[in-house]
């Protein structure tokens, strides 16, 4: 047995480490943009901010509780940005706690205030035959050049 653990009436032990201390984290919340391969030409998503002030709060059913505010909803993904990288590259789906683990583990060890961006897209129409991705404008079909991704619509589709 460790020094900070302590034996419990049912044979189990139970660590008595002090939790770690509460770290306020806020997310900045992009909607209804468009995820580009060339990111400088990304510019127009709304972007809404939503805190926790203890970020081991963080979980999958609470993110997605409180992203219902700023539009996620079924026909939408939720992708967060590792930190220091650019979209669309430095983008990762999140599909379940899994994902909000590796989150919260990209943040870890900061003492500050920790800030993550998500973003909520749009998932493309079912039968789409495209993803909505494109590679170069001779790949895109539909007029389109800004090599874009379904955004989430403001008109509440």
């Amino acid at each position: 047995m460790q020094p900070d653990q302590t034996k419990r009436d049912d044979g189990e032990t139970k660590d008595q480490s002090p939790p770690s201390p509460s770290v306020p984290m806020t997310f900045l919340v992009h909607v209804g943009g468009k995820i580009c391969l060339n990111s400088k030409r990304c510019w127009d998503w709304r972007v809404g901010s939503m805190k926790f002030m203890d970020s081991r709060d963080v979980t999958w059913y609470e993110l997605q509780e409180n992203l219902k505010a700023h539009g996620y909803k079924w026909n939408t993904d939720l992708y967060f940005l590792i930190p220091g990288e650019t979209p669309p590259e430095g983008m990762v789906i999140i599909l379940g706690q899994e994902q909000v683990n590796l989150l919260m583990n990209m943040h870890k060890g900061k003492k500050k205030m920790k800030t993550c961006h998500l973003y909520i897209v749009k998932k493309p129409r079912p039968g789409s035959y495209d993803c909505g991705y494109t590679s170069s404008e001779s790949d895109n079909d539909n007029g389109n050049t800004d090599d874009e991704y379904n955004p989430v619509e403001e008109d509440g589709e």
